[in-house]
């Protein structure tokens, strides 16, 4: 073994005792693996797990190592670096390492290390390229590891993302099929929940997405190949920005249901200003705020979804922003509510039955919102793949087969809408689906998918409707014409079918019959 003294960051063998701590594989397991024992010449240099904090990068790392042959295992080095870290020393190291016969290199955290974003090319070129090693990477700056993907890896960097766990990789991992589970830890894999409150979500944004970008900016501008925000503003400034962003995302359930309830209830304007989200002291431009969203998407700490927007006279194609963490959401939903039980939000002859019967609708109508969103972003992955590089589906089709979207249309001076719509573009077929957060059938739920015209638009204007489908938080239940699906069964089902070469989204609804 070489030795480990004097080094400025950590170095362990893979023994008997290395652990994981997950018996369940992330779902990047598998391209992990085929990087580190396909010894032939590969296109992906190196292969990058990124994501922010809780994702589960260095559990996916550890289980790709726990898992290895064992005359693999015999070449493997696992590093953890540290904010003293010099990657020059790893350099080194590795090269001494290399000539004792070690080629497969893991490093944690290598984002601590100094001047890391300059010199990542030496990790892919003179390793890989000239002596055939192997070497994964983690970090917390993500949106780094993006830059450093542009600017000087280019396409030399075998990307595996894990801010966005879908809800059976989610569900799998933890044992725990709960959907409410899901959307209260989001996509963390931490026995704590970091989104118990307001205020702790509000420590996981300031430590895991606004560090995260304000640090990688200050790491990256210097390549030019971005905008130089840390120079253009002070950092609060672009810290109030990402806030800002984060606040109204967040908020977004909760405002929707309010806005609908407000005019109609014995709510006052105080709860005008308990939604109000304040104005920047400082003026940041339009452009500099949506170069800051782009750099979130990157990250998957936002995702984009398209929306059709239809009326009488057009047809819009629009797209709809929303975080990919259920838990921030649920966080702020919570710190609303708890705030609207005071007296302070309702006018003076408000009745206790009114307070409770507003409050349930409003909860129920942002849950609805808040799961929507969620199944959507899920399907979408499932369905395409989205952040994998593959661009065919494992049935051999092109990976843009199955559009998902949501839908709101107007017909007759009457709005319609489907939380989801999955649009089979080889076989013409369209399924429609209303997401409800409730465990309960109630009649309402079926109102759209039950109208002939709502119909005969969508099979005119996308293809033949296949299936209309409730999902719910609730059980199977096939006794009326349209469906009731539990939504866990429903996305478990869609995740495992997908992965096989008989996939058929016909075969996951008729099964629950």
């Amino acid at each position: 073994m070489i030795d480990k003294k004097d080094l400025d960051f950590d170095v362990n063998y893979i023994t008997d005792d290395f652990n994981s701590g997950f018996s369940k594989k992330r779902d990047g397991y598998a391209i992990v693996r085929k990087y580190i024992l396909d010894k032939k010449p590969v296109q992906y240099r190196i292969c990058t797990i990124f994501g922010i904090r809780y994702t589960g990068k260095t559990v996916l790392m550890k289980q790709v190592m726990e898992n290895l042959p064992e005359e693999e295992k015999k070449k493997t080095v696992f590093i953890t670096c540290n904010q003293k870290t010099d990657f020059h020393n790893i350099v080194t190291f590795m090269k001494d390492a290399i000539e004792e016969g070690f080629t497969n290199f893991f490093i944690d955290e290598i984002s601590y290390a100094k001047d890391f974003q300059k010199i990542g090319e030496i990790l892919s070129d003179n390793f890989v390229s000239f002596r055939n090693a192997r070497v994964v990477v983690t970090g917390n700056d993500s949106l780094t590891f993006y830059l450093v993907s542009k600017s000087i890896l280019y396409d030399r960097s075998l990307f595996v993302p894990t801010t966005f766990t879908t809800f059976p990789e989610f569900a799998r991992i933890l044992r725990n099929n709960s959907i409410d589970f899901y959307m209260e830890h989001g996509n963390t894999l931490s026995e704590v929940n970091p989104f118990e409150t307001q205020k702790s979500a509000k420590k996981y944004i300031e430590t895991s997405i606004v560090s995260n970008l304000i640090n990688s900016l200050e790491k990256s501008e210097g390549t030019r190949y971005y905008p130089v925000l840390t120079e253009l503003y002070d950092t609060k400034v672009l810290e109030n920005a990402i806030y800002r962003i984060m606040d109204n995302y967040s908020l977004s359930p909760v405002i929707k249901a309010l806005r609908k309830q407000f005019y109609l209830s014995s709510l006052n304007n105080n709860v005008r200003k308990l939604l109000t989200i304040d104005d920047f002291k400082e003026t940041i431009t339009q452009e500099h705020l949506a170069d800051i969203k782009a750099f979130l998407k990157e990250i998957d700490v936002i995702t984009t979804i398209p929306v059709v927007t239809s009326d009488i006279n057009t047809t819009e194609h629009t797209k709809m922003d929303f975080i990919t963490n259920p838990g921030l959401y649920k966080a702020y939903i919570r710190y609303v509510f708890e705030k609207l039980k005071n007296n302070e939000y309702w006018e003076a002859e408000a009745t206790k039955e009114q307070k409770k019967k507003l409050l349930e609708n409003t909860y129920e109508f942002a849950m609805d919102d808040l799961m929507g969103n969620l199944i959507i972003a899920n399907v979408n992955e499932i369905m395409n793949n989205s952040r994998i590089i593959s661009t065919l589906d494992l049935d051999g089709n092109p990976k843009d087969r199955w559009y998902v979207s949501k839908l709101n249309v107007e017909i007759n001076g009457k709005k319609h809408e489907s939380d989801l719509i999955i649009l089979d573009k080889k076989e013409n077929e369209v399924h429609l689906f209303e997401i409800k957060y409730s465990s309960g059938s109630i009649t309402n739920q079926t109102e759209h998918l039950d109208a002939p015209d709502f119909i005969a638009y969508v099979n005119k204007y996308f293809g033949n409707v296949k299936n209309r489908v409730v999902l719910y938080n609730g059980k199977n239940d096939f006794s009326t014409e349209i469906p009731r699906i539990s939504v866990s069964k429903f996305l478990t089902s869609l995740y495992k079918q997908k992965k096989t070469n008989e996939f058929n989204i016909n075969d996951i609804i008729a099964g629950y019959k």
